[in-house]
Formats: structure tokens, C-alpha cells, sequence
């Protein structure tokens, strides 16, 4: 049994890190001299994805070594005056069966020269989401942001898929929704 869950853990691995390695990646300097900034507060077991598409969830952008190593793997740039999508993914596992999770999904537009973060909670039934923001560089007070679409966070077949869809409303982020661990398979 011990050796199966390796096996399907190590084949998991290989097939998630496949599909991020075909995502672009951001460039220092790319979003220009001013870029807005986001940064993710939430448990460790937390990531946090960007799409350069707002309206779907669509074209997954990763930080290039050099961006992670300019802000020591903290914050990611944004490209201001564009519909983005920031979607936050919580997941543990309990036991050998039961997954956790919960995905909130803000689709918003950066302003320029502004730092975001994009906040967390797990608390024992559900999620609570926030985005806030303040000017960057700065340490003046955080504020909610007002303008976001809360979307709805949906599976896609295949890793440049969709990754949201509209909901109308913010969505209540329920834990302990124990089902299959997505993989998201790089089109051939």
C-alpha cells in the first residue's frame, strides 16, 4: 500500500509540474518601470496561481528565477491597467483518503505602482477571502479593495484551460470538500 501512494504521489508530481513548466514566464521589467504587486497571506499549505486572462482564468503566467529572486520569493509582479486573476488554492491532506480544500478565485484590474495581498483564512468549515491593497513600498494603512469579481473556481481538461467562471455573487468557500486531486495535464 505504502508503495502504491509513493508511486501515485510521484506520478502526481510529475504530471502538475509538467503543466506549470508550459505556462510563460514573467520577465523582470515586463509590466513596465511601476508594476502593481501582489503577495499571498494564507496558511503555508496554500499557492497562489496568476492568469493574464481576468475574464476566464485563462493563460497561467509564472514568475521567471529571476523575478522570484528580486523579491526573495514574496510577491509577484501584475500587469497594471489589465483584468488579471489571483487565485488563491488551500489543500491538506488527512489521513490516507480525505483531501481538503478550498480555492478562491478574485479577478480585478492592478493599478499601477500598488502592492496586493490577497488573503487566506481557513477556519474549520470554510475559507474566508480578501483582497486589500495599499501604494507600494509604502507602509500605509491596507485597504479592502472594492472592485473584485469573485468568481467561481472550475477544473479545466487541460492545463491552458479555463480556470474560473462568473457567479454573480462571492461565493462561499466551503473546507472539508474531500474529493479527486486535479491534475492538469499539458495539452500534446
Amino acid at each position: 500500500m505504502t508503495k502504491m501512494l509513493r508511486i501515485v504521489s510521484s506520478a502526481t508530481a510529475v504530471l502538475v509540474l509538467a503543466g506549470c513548466a508550459s505556462a510563460p514566464q514573467i520577465a523582470k521589467g515586463e509590466f513596465g518601470p511601476r508594476p502593481a504587486i501582489a503577495e499571498l497571506v494564507a496558511p503555508k499549505e496554500t499557492g497562489m496561481m496568476f492568469f493574464r486572462n481576468g475574464e476566464n482564468c485563462s493563460q497561467q503566467m509564472i514568475p521567471s528565477e529571476e523575478v522570484i529572486k528580486e523579491s526573495n520569493g514574496k510577491y509577484i509582479p501584475l500587469p497594471p491597467g489589465e483584468k488579471i486573476a489571483l487565485i488563491a488554492i488551500y489543500s491538506s491532506v488527512e489521513g490516507l483518503a480525505t483531501l481538503n480544500y478550498c480555492r478562491s478565485v478574485a479577478v480585478f484590474t492592478p493599478e499601477e505602482n500598488t502592492h496586493y495581498a490577497l488573503s487566506l483564512q481557513v477556519k474549520s468549515d470554510k475559507c474566508l477571502s480578501q483582497l486589500q491593497s495599499r501604494e507600494k513600498d509604502t507602509y500605509g494603512e491596507w485597504e479592502i479593495v472594492e472592485d473584485v469579481d469573485w468568481r467561481k473556481f472550475k477544473t479545466p481538461m487541460f492545463s491552458d484551460g479555463e480556470f474560473c467562471e462568473p457567479s454573480g455573487v462571492k461565493p462561499n468557500y466551503y473546507l472539508n470538500q474531500t474529493g479527486p486531486i486535479n491534475i492538469y495535464v499539458p495539452r500534446p
